[in-house]
């Protein structure tokens, strides 16, 4: 790969900002807080005293993330939810290393994560070129001592995204795509992510699509999701949606399911084989960042010129890519915009989108209608079966009654009654008369 220039001024100062952000350092010097963005920042000192925390978070918080991978090159760029965190901080007993700018500049910092005591020239190198020099093979971080470590889950699920959309040839992390979260402060599993995404999502987000290379944004999981319906004006229940001017050129955003959800995640089972083979198209027909020279791909140097084709404007005669829908000068349509075969527009929004987002949307709604017709239906049997109990068997018909009983007879020598057709008496033993 050639040499990458420093980020731009504006995507420079993006980074800084984040990664120094300023409500992140006042949760953490605050004894107590009730900002959204408190719990996640305070996340990493979960276990340690606050006077421990307030007098060591500068030499040992995990600064927030700004991003991984070359943001003005990359034409993917992959959102998540934020940075995961293996254990609590850990302060190194040796001195930081001086930042030189000689050779790589990081080399002698493996192993240890940004904090406020890193130079802005260091943060930059460590984000931007975390992939050409401490993340092998996409997939795995070094250790102090140079050493891999074990493949991260999601780095790695990450590159399998990237191979199903650049199938053609080997992927490079950090140059085919880069990662950015909505919330860019670490935490285990998740924590605190759904208090700070609005804050984080608003005060960020759309500074970091807006200064990407990428045509391509793939949102994964539900708060990734969340973040973008924020900023984003699109439909609310998002498939594929595109192309959507952001910043300086259209875009697609594909959403899938986040790497650790239990369910398919991968790109050929969440969209259709022309929906895929559209967005291979976009991501080849994409430049490599702003000053596409900058960058040699492979073994083969890309030219200056091989970056988005260019029309002519068929209204203005202004020069404009043939992937845009409208020219950005005088508003008037490209005819040369390829177009997924299956796309319906919205009026209202001026936002282009699947047709099949609406299907699904309508199939999504029939089905849970369905089932719950059939559990309130369950239900109720249910219960009648429950407070209904089975009707008692018949009663049995009585012996039928002698309208005329036989009446008793009586001993004349001691009184005693006995049953009718008794000849001697049962107490006496006296012989009764015959019956007359």
């Amino acid at each position: 790969m050639g040499s990458v220039p420093p980020l731009s001024k504006t995507a420079h100062d993006l980074l800084i900002d984040i990664a120094r952000c300023r409500l992140a350092q006042s949760c953490l010097v605050a004894e107590t807080s009730d900002h959204p963005c408190s719990n996640i920042v305070a996340h990493q000192w979960s276990h340690r005293p606050l006077a421990e925390r307030l007098g060591r978070w500068q030499t040992e918080h995990h600064m927030p993330e700004p991003w991984y991978g070359h943001l003005e090159l990359a034409p993917i760029l992959f959102l998540s939810s934020n940075p995961s965190i293996a254990s609590p901080p850990q302060v190194s007993p040796d001195p930081l290393p001086p930042y030189s700018k000689q050779g790589h500049p990081l080399q002698t910092r493996l192993g240890r994560a940004p904090t406020c005591s890193w130079e802005d020239d260091g943060l930059e190198r460590w984000y931007e070129d975390a992939f050409d020099f401490r993340v092998v093979d996409g997939k795995r971080g070094l250790q102090s001592d140079g050493a891999p470590k074990d493949a991260t889950m999601y780095w790695s699920s990450v590159k399998r995204r990237a191979e199903e959309l650049i199938p053609n040839r080997s992927v490079q992390p950090g140059i085919d795509y880069a990662l950015t979260e909505a919330v860019h402060c670490k935490s285990r599993e998740e924590n605190g992510v759904a208090d700070a995404l609005r804050v984080c999502s608003k005060r960020y987000l759309l500074r970091v699509l807006e200064a990407s290379a990428a045509t391509v944004i793939m949102v994964m999981g539900k708060h990734a999701k969340t973040a973008v319906l924020s900023c984003v004006p699109m439909s609310s229940e998002p498939h594929l949606e595109g192309p959507i001017r952001v910043g300086d050129r259209e875009r697609y955003f594909a959403f899938l399911p986040h790497p650790n959800a239990f369910k398919s995640r991968t790109v050929a089972s969440c969209f259709r084989q022309d929906e895929i083979d559209h967005l291979r198209q976009v991501i080849a027909r994409a430049p490599y960042g702003r000053n596409v020279n900058r960058l040699s791909h492979g073994d083969q140097a890309v030219p200056a010129d091989a970056g988005m084709p260019i029309d002519a404007c068929p209204g203005c005669n202004r020069q404009v890519s043939d992937l845009t829908p409208n020219c950005p000068h005088c508003g008037g349509p490209v005819t040369s915009a390829p177009r997924l075969e299956n796309v319906s527009s919205n009026p209202e929004r001026g936002i282009q989108y699947p047709a099949s987002s609406d299907v699904r949307t309508a199939r999504g709604l029939v089905t849970k209608v369905l089932l719950v017709l059939a559990l309130a239906c369950f239900g109720y049997w249910a219960y009648r079966s429950a407070s209904i109990s089975p009707p008692p068997p018949p009663l049995k018909p009585l012996p039928a009654q002698n309208a005329n009983p036989p009446e008793f007879r009586k001993c004349v020598k001691c009184g005693t009654q006995l049953k009718p057709g008794t000849n001697y008496c049962i107490t006496c033993g006296a012989k009764l008369e015959a019956s007359k």
